[in-house]
């Protein structure tokens, strides 16, 4: 058989893509990635407002259980240090949840003060909220809630303790009706969550 009979292997085809489709393909990556970027940031800034407003609402929830079913004083308050209540600034540096006063009779008895003392017990500690959370009470609400062994929110000084407590994103990603929700404190010491009914809602949200 002659060189010229052989059959040589044939060189198979490469495939591949030229310079001009690739860039085409990265430019439309590019402008689907500019359209989803603002969605996924508005659902984070949703998730986080859901999430907060659900973990504080249950916070309130426990502190009045706690109160009716230990039959004793039981309070709520921020705090960013988990061990006492914090004489300034607002809910989202944390709170605690802690058994407040100690009847007369027992060591170290004390009346009911907003302030940990010595032989109260720390029932639930919560850490700082997700950035761009704000969280706000009226007055009445600022610093603390108390719940008496009856359940009903009364302050210290043993008035009735009513008011809002309004959290909220300073994310722009989200419309003003889901960017901040209410809790509302009634006299009965029951909490309920609401649309805030101020619109539009400040950027830097803090307004109760």
């Amino acid at each position: 058989m002659t060189f010229a009979e052989q059959k040589l292997p044939m060189r198979s085809k490469q495939s591949g893509v030229t310079l001009v489709e690739l860039v085409i393909a990265i430019a439309i990556f590019a402008i689907l990635l500019a359209m989803a970027v603002p969605s996924f940031e508005s659902l984070i800034a949703s998730t986080r407002v859901s999430t907060t407003t659900n973990d504080l609402l249950a916070a309130l929830a426990q502190a009045r259980s706690e109160a009716i079913r230990r039959g004793q004083r039981v309070t709520i308050c921020a705090s960013a240090n988990g061990a006492q209540c914090a004489n300034a600034g607002s809910w989202n540096q944390g709170w605690i949840i802690f058994t407040d006063g100690i009847p007369m009779g027992l060591p170290n008895a004390a009346p009911p003060n907003a302030i940990v003392d010595n032989g109260e017990t720390i029932l639930s500690v919560a850490p700082a909220t997700p950035a761009n959370i704000a969280i706000q009470g009226q007055a009445a609400v600022g610093q603390y809630v108390s719940f008496a062994s009856n359940g009903q929110s009364r302050t210290i000084a043993n008035a009735t303790q009513t008011g809002t407590i309004e959290v909220c994103t300073t994310s722009q990603t989200i419309s003003d009706l889901r960017r901040a929700r209410d809790l509302i404190i009634s006299a009965s010491g029951q909490v309920i969550m609401q649309s805030p009914t101020l619109n539009p809602i400040p950027n830097n949200c803090p307004n109760p």
